[in-house]
């Protein structure tokens, strides 16, 4: 077995750029899945336009809805052809239809995040919820009126 490119060029250069897909990228997302040979260009197969990264010297997917550019941190083996790579960020790419104007935080409903499980399976991130979170006085409060209640 070998590496996937991305897990070869990385152990070459130290860098790299994890893109966030949206679910319009989908299909552009499998064709760079392929394990195509180096001598392929996955991103001219997959008709994605790049731009040149800024702090590493890979490209990033213009129509990614985010970027980070990345310097490899820690690779671990976890088998033999396949690593997982921890980088540290150091630069962040935002497209601007996936930010709220009126508080400048990214809109995850608006970034439409597709993520892959792995092997063939993705998720979506449609389906969100929020809860929150109690402070520790509030913790306590619902404690002890659980307690006084079960008196």
């Amino acid at each position: 077995m070998r590496f996937k490119d991305t897990a070869r060029n990385i152990r070459e250069t130290g860098e790299f750029t994890v893109h966030i897909c949206d679910n319009a990228l989908v299909d552009q997302m499998e064709v760079c899945a392929i394990k195509f040979g180096p001598e392929v260009d996955e991103m001219e197969e997959a008709g994605l336009a790049t731009a040149p990264g800024q702090m590493v010297k890979s490209p990033r997917i213009l129509a990614a809805p985010a970027a980070l550019e990345c310097r490899r941190h820690t690779t671990l083996q976890v088998g033999p052809a396949r690593e997982i790579i921890l980088g540290e960020v150091v630069g962040v790419f935002v497209r601007s239809d996936a930010v709220n104007a009126s508080n400048l935080h990214i809109d995850q409903q608006l970034m439409d995040a597709v993520g892959r499980m792995g092997g063939h399976t993705y998720t979506r991130t449609r389906d969100q919820f929020d809860i929150n979170t109690l402070t520790p006085q509030e913790w306590e409060s619902r404690k002890a009126d659980e307690k006084v209640a079960a008196e």
